[in-house]
């Protein structure tokens, strides 16, 4: 699997540049990203603005329950402002008077009965194949006439790591999978109530961290979820160089932010993940361990 993505203006040819803040702070020249809502508590408090600026916006079977909720509550914009553009799933979880109210206003719905697939792979095969499509429709919604088609869509999931544990896995699975089966044209991007996770590229990466926005905490780990690496880091509180890691092993975990750049270089391993505590997230009662170092 080849994790491998583009490099971007400015950066080494085997260079990953990454911008998780950009949930919040999303420049002009950002690439836009397509949304997908799982079937999760919506306790994202940036959930009113990653969908507004979503260009594209699927919920995964149950996740239309959920948004639905939201809806009525008030915490995202009504039916009549703003609507999905589809619900993708076996839609085992989908109640009927969610999927009529949806589907009554135009709400693409696709059944995939697929049990070899979860619901989220299915939701991000789906935006896989209209990717052209997607992009294409925001540039008609340009209003310059020189705008172009952006070269990149970038991927968004509202997720959470709370209740079933095995739900937690198979989401990070889904996350490893969309990371190394795509043509590295693309950005995947997981969102929890407390974090942003991303699973880094191979070689050098570089995170954009600014601290001054109010979106980041310092709280970083780098977690290895498929096979075993070795690590490089500079910007951490605790640095390492040619460090193994892999379960049953060695872990960076409460480690920290020192400034508004962290430069992870990776060899081996098909699933680095690099996860940021966002500001403002709940925090659970818990004695914090130091990850081993040594």
């Amino acid at each position: 699997m080849n994790l491998r993505r583009p490099t971007e203006e400015g950066a080494s040819d085997c260079e990953t540049v990454w911008h998780p803040s950009q949930i919040l702070a999303l420049p002009q020249d950002a690439p836009p990203y397509a949304l997908i809502i799982l079937n999760v508590p919506l306790e994202h408090a940036h959930l009113p603005n990653l969908i507004a600026d979503s260009c594209y916006t699927v919920c995964a079977d149950g996740g239309a329950n959920r948004l639905r909720d939201a809806q009525l509550q008030g915490i995202v914009s009504p039916p009549e402002v703003w609507l999905p553009d589809a619900i993708v799933g076996d839609l085992d979880s989908l109640v009927a008077e969610t999927r009529y109210h949806y589907e009554g206003r135009g709400v693409a719905v696709f059944e995939d009965s697929d049990q070899e697939s979860t619901d989220l792979t299915k939701c991000i095969n789906h935006i896989t194949r209209r990717t052209d499509e997607i992009l294409s429709g925001r540039r008609a919604k340009e209003t310059s006439p020189a705008s172009t088609t952006p070269s990149r869509l970038d991927l968004f999931i509202i997720g959470s790591m709370a209740g079933r544990l095995d739900q937690a896995f198979s989401t990070l699975n889904s996350l490893v999978a969309a990371s190394s089966d795509h043509d590295g044209n693309r950005r995947t991007f997981l969102l929890t109530p407390g974090n942003i996770a991303f699973i880094l590229g191979k070689g050098k990466n570089t995170i954009h961290t600014p601290l001054d926005l109010g979106i980041l905490e310092v709280s970083v780990g780098i977690i290895p979820l498929a096979g075993s690496a070795t690590i490089t880091t500079e910007g951490l509180e605790y640095d390492v160089t040619a460090w193994p890691t892999g379960f049953g092993g060695r872990v960076s975990t409460s480690n920290h932010i020192q400034g508004p750049l962290v430069e992870v270089n990776t060899h081996g391993g098909d699933g680095l993940l690099f996860t940021i505590e966002l500001a403002g997230a709940p925090r659970e009662d818990s004695n914090e361990t130091r990850s081993e170092r040594d």
